[in-house]
């Protein structure tokens, strides 16, 4: 008898402690969960480098704009095809507006505006600056200020991968929308030379 329990206790033993095909088991259940995690850090490192690239753009239309004494259409051209240029590759659905801001009696009107597939600025319509921002600019300056406007519009091919992952419930727009303004001032000393507009 005793012979007999020591022959199946054996047997239970090797059973028991037979641990292959356990790391493939885990390794299956932990890659879905792996996958959702990588591809969500993914997804907000191409938001986060589609904001900087927008923000990119915004500054070098604003910035080229202010060196110039007089802009024309040709110029202003120009300057929002260099825009467009650096948010290559997410260019294709992207608008950029280049306006012209000045103080008139303690408000800021549009002086001119143009656009690179947006909605320019109506010339004379009012303009509102930032809370915070509107001391800083035009009524202290006696300046027009250059107000510079990107908008992107990207869909993300990672949404469809990331839907059939674990982390399904996580809602994750399949489209982002940026939208980024930068405020230029003149870099000439005479004032009203910043303000011209030659057509």
């Amino acid at each position: 008898m005793a012979a007999l329990l020591h022959r199946a206790f054996e047997r239970f033993s090797r059973i028991n402690c037979t641990d292959s095909g356990n790391a493939t088991v885990q390794f299956i259940l932990v890659l879905p969960l792996f996958m959702a995690i990588i591809g969500t850090v993914a997804y907000f490192t191409d938001a986060v480098m589609i904001r900087n690239k927008a923000a990119a753009a915004t500054d070098a239309v604003s910035t080229a704009a202010s060196m110039d004494t007089s802009i024309t259409n040709a110029e202003a051209a120009a300057i929002l095809a260099a825009g467009r240029a650096i948010l290559q590759p997410i260019d294709a659905n992207s608008t950029l507006v280049l306006s012209a801001v000045e103080s008139s009696g303690g408000s800021f009107k549009v002086k001119w505006s143009d656009t690179l597939r947006g909605t320019a600025l109506k010339p004379g319509a009012a303009f509102a600056f930032p809370s915070g921002a509107a001391s800083s600019f035009g009524s202290e300056t006696n300046k027009t200020v250059l107000v510079a406007t990107v908008t992107v519009n990207v869909t993300s091919g990672l949404v469809g991968f990331l839907s059939k992952m674990p982390l399904a419930s996580l809602v994750l727009p399949a489209n982002l929308t940026f939208t980024q303004t930068s405020f230029a001032l003149p870099l000439g000393i005479d004032a009203n030379r910043w303000t011209q507009r030659v057509p």
